[in-house]
């Protein structure tokens, strides 16, 4: 028999409103949720811990380490050498600051933050499992819900870089729980409890724009429901928007050499939309279906229909109706912004991350995905599990027949988690070019779209046989999303300046001490001169790092500089032998310095 809950009682809107309560109907019942939810919850740290074991160092130089600056930066401790990056919003470092009050070594503050990142998203599991709670669940269940969505590909591969993505998700998913609150009493300590949560998800990152716009759209609906409450609410978010754009903006221009590039260079992505929107939007949308085993289509659908059934009934649009938008808006924003056609080539070759990108759109459908994990735990109505797998097939087969038939599989996928959703899919693609088009099967070189497309068919077939027995369909989802993480942990490559970095511990050796080091940067223009700088300002971080803008502004008391190999430099100072890293190299500038090193038996070259 179908329950009347306490939301639906009181008119307050909730996805649960067409699901069946079984939960915790017996004791049996009960245990069983409870040692799912603590089982799941040990195999999530055992799991993230796993994806990080190779997390010695960052893995891109421009995302991580713009963030570890910045953290540096927030921390107080140090003169922080300034990175040649767009530049990221500071938020993340918030969390990352107090590591420099204890250390200063890039290796070790690195490592710390790789662990901090880890417990930040395993926090999140908190707001998603108060998110359960308003959607009916029992706190076992609810808890056992939010630890499967952080274990999907998605969430779990961020574990192995510093990234802003799980501070991000962390302010989203307790935006969200805000927006239920919000609408259960709308107050006005309720309603700055959502705009804080809104704007420390902007203060983190410049995407998380959308967050900001679809609550402001969300508070403009609440207007006819609460006034005075949703007009404070407007007041509060358009103030504090401008407050974190400015102060984000101070932060990023002492931490880049040419101040915050990030917006400009998704707004060029926004303003220059070409005619592959609707390939690229096909094939995203694949991607996520992949990345949530098709639970995005469960929960969106869900949601859907509460939404609409608020505007019909009520008139009005209630938190399902938010975390509905934000879902939506964010995937828009991912297909806009990777729909020029410019945004899909590297100066070297093509891109294939930039097609399947997850990246955009992760952080923002936790909710989404947490919902459809509460419709089966509720027991699915079998209508909606059928619904969306007569969506998915659309997807499937106009990816498969059409958006693909331009995409290179074998393009690069350097970036720093832009497609984590799929990278159990990963192994199945060819890293040699091959003829496009190419229909893809299980065997030839386009197979990656054959596997991944029968992944989520399978999911959905899966969902909807087991609709009326959620348990065992909870554990197959929770089996598959820790299958998948596991499948698709890569293996990274770490290309930290280890040589530079022995070259200067040679130098220590002669010098009594840390030496300063100098990183000339009036070499060449090119992506390794920008590499070479982040790495020499963050990894020697515990030492003095100056940029020199070019060779005449040498003071002439550097004992060493890094610049480029070839630099013709006025002194024709030696270089440490082995020290090339990225094209750039050790120059001992001090003669003195210079002779100890040879007696030493350290070889020193002048040949570039």
């Amino acid at each position: 028999m179908r329950e009347t809950t306490p939301q639906q009682q009181s008119g307050r809107g909730s996805v649960d409103r067409e699901l069946i309560d079984h939960a915790g109907a017996t004791p049996a019942h009960a245990r069983f949720w409870w040692v799912v939810s603590v089982g799941l919850l040990v195999g999530l740290v055992l799991l993230n811990l796993y994806v990080a074991l190779s997390a010695a160092a960052p893995r891109t130089p421009y995302d991580e380490i713009g963030v570890l600056q910045a953290s540096r930066l927030l921390s107080g401790e140090g003169t922080v050498t300034k990175t040649l990056s767009l530049g990221y919003y500071p938020g993340a470092g918030l969390f990352l600051a107090p590591i420099w009050w204890f250390t200063q070594d890039g290796a070790t503050v690195y490592a710390a933050a790789i662990h901090v990142n880890i417990l930040v998203g395993l926090l999140t599991v908190v707001p998603l499992a108060f998110l359960g709670r308003r959607l009916g669940l029992t706190t076992p269940q609810a808890v056992a819900a939010a630890s499967v969505v952080m274990m999907l590909p998605a969430r779990t591969a961020v574990s192995d870089y510093v990234l802003a993505e799980q501070s991000l998700a962390l302010f989203a998913a307790w935006a969200m729980v805000a927006a239920y609150r919000l609408w259960d009493r709308p107050t006005v300590p309720n309603v700055g409890w959502f705009v804080l949560a809104t704007l420390l998800a902007y203060f983190t990152h410049a995407r998380a724009l959308v967050l900001v716009l679809v609550a402001g759209i969300w508070l403009l609906l609440l207007l006819r429901r609460r006034w005075q409450t949703a007009l404070v609410g407007l007041v509060l978010l358009g103030v504090g928007q401008r407050l974190v754009a400015w102060l984000a903006g101070l932060v990023v221009s002492e931490v880049t050499v040419d101040g915050f590039g990030q917006g400009a260079s998704l707004l060029g992505k926004l303003t220059s939309l070409g005619g592959i929107f609707a390939r690229v939007s096909l094939v995203q949308t694949w991607a996520q279906l992949c990345a949530t085993l098709g639970l995005v289509v469960i929960g969106g659908l869900v949601l859907t229909r509460h939404t609409w059934s608020d505007l019909r009934v009520r008139r009005a649009v209630g938190p399902d109706g938010f975390v509905w938008g934000l879902g939506v808006a964010a995937a828009l924003l991912s297909f806009v912004a990777w729909s020029s056609t410019t945004s899909h080539v590297y100066p070297d070759g093509p891109r294939f991350d930039s097609w399947t990108y997850t990246r955009y759109i992760d952080p923002f459908i936790t909710g989404v995905v947490l919902v459809g994990l509460a419709a089966v735990i509720r027991r699915l109505d079998r209508r909606t599990a059928a619904v969306g797998l007569g969506l998915a097939l659309v997807v499937v087969a106009g990816t498969v027949a059409w958006a693909i038939r331009i995409v290179p599989t074998w393009g690069s996928n350097y970036g720093p988690a832009n497609n984590a959703g799929i990278y159990p899919l990963l192994r199945f693609r060819d890293l040699k070019p091959f003829r496009l088009p190419l229909f893809p099967t299980f065997t030839n070189d386009n197979q990656i779209w054959a596997w991944g497309s029968l992944l989520v068919v399978v999911s959905l077939v899966v969902i909807l046989l087991l609709a009326s027995r959620p348990r065992v369909l909870f554990v197959v989802l929770a089996v598959g999303a820790v299958a998948l993480s596991w499948y698709g942990n890569p293996y990274q490559t770490r290309d930290a300046p280890y040589r530079i970095e022995q070259a200067l511990e040679k130098i220590d050796t002669v010098d009594g001490g840390d030496t300063p080091v100098s990183m000339l940067i009036d070499c060449p223009v090119s992506s390794q001169r920008n590499v070479a700088t982040n790495w020499v300002g963050f990894w020697f971080a515990d030492r003095d790092v100056d940029l020199v803008d070019a060779t005449d502004e040498l003071s002439g008391d550097e004992p060493a500089v890094v610049a480029c190999n070839g630099w013709t430099n006025p002194t024709d100072a030696p270089r440490i032998a082995g020290s090339d890293n990225y094209g750039y190299s050790l120059y001992v500038l001090d003669p003195t310095v210079a002779e100890r090193l040879r007696e030493r038996g350290v070889e020193l070259t002048s040949q570039p």
